[in-house]
């Protein structure tokens, strides 16, 4: 019997890539994915709506994508948490790919992640985008499968951690531990742009991973 996935995703003014992010999921065949708008003030809300029972949307006020990501976790109903950014692109075969590999024993299944440049920007623009070419290792959110039960046991996002939830979460795994399995192919591919989180909250980034890097330690001491 095979294994039911909730893919979620978390979006705030996201109306440039939005569609090609969801239609990638949508593409692999998911049971169901959860859009949660976290108060986006553009074409969003209608983009959403235009995919009517296909996906669930659901929207909130401004809290932040680790809340928004939490509000969808728990409209989950799979087996399975798969997810996806607004800007970036499933591969084609992901889905039957990590569902192979989550096998008897694994609670969690990750791929690689290939960067492009987004085909949209002047060419002035591209030219000062830093691109790493190839496959590389990733414990990003978007290249992981795992099971619900196995994301319980390591809780929700930490909404304090604007842009480091993801590394907390992954930190807060190793220690429970969670029985991970990595395939070498490409699962997602990530689209660099002017806009990119990471590039527009530089100094967050910078205290976000501080603060994580206390967390852990003083966890690991604990432990």
């Amino acid at each position: 019997m095979s294994l039911t996935v909730s893919v979620i995703m978390a979006v705030c003014d996201g109306e440039r890539f939005l569609r090609a992010a969801i239609d990638s999921v949508l593409g692999e065949g998911v049971e169901e994915l959860i859009v949660v708008d976290d108060g986006s003030t553009d074409a969003t809300p209608s983009i959403l709506a235009g995919y009517g029972r296909r996906i669930v949307a659901v929207r909130q006020g401004a809290a932040g994508a680790a809340t928004a990501l939490n509000r969808g976790v728990a409209h989950a109903t799979g087996e399975v948490l798969g997810f996806q950014d607004a800007d970036d692109l499933w591969v084609a075969g992901r889905q039957a790919m990590l569902l192979a590999a989550l096998g008897h024993g694994v609670d969690a299944v990750r791929g690689s992640v290939e960067q492009f440049v987004s085909p949209d920007l002047p060419p002035d623009e591209a030219a000062r985008l830093l691109v790493v070419d190839g496959p590389q290792a990733s414990e990003l959110l978007t290249t992981l499968l795992v099971r619900r039960a196995a994301f319980d046991a390591v809780g929700l996002f930490d909404a304090q951690l604007p842009s480091g939830y993801n590394i907390d979460w992954v930190s807060r795994s190793r220690l429970v531990p969670l029985r991970t399995s990595v395939v070498p192919d490409v699962v997602v591919r990530r689209r660099v742009h002017g806009a990119n989180f990471g590039r527009t909250r530089a100094a967050g980034n910078r205290i976000d991973l501080t603060r994580v890097m206390r967390a852990h330690l003083e966890r690991k001491r604990s432990q």
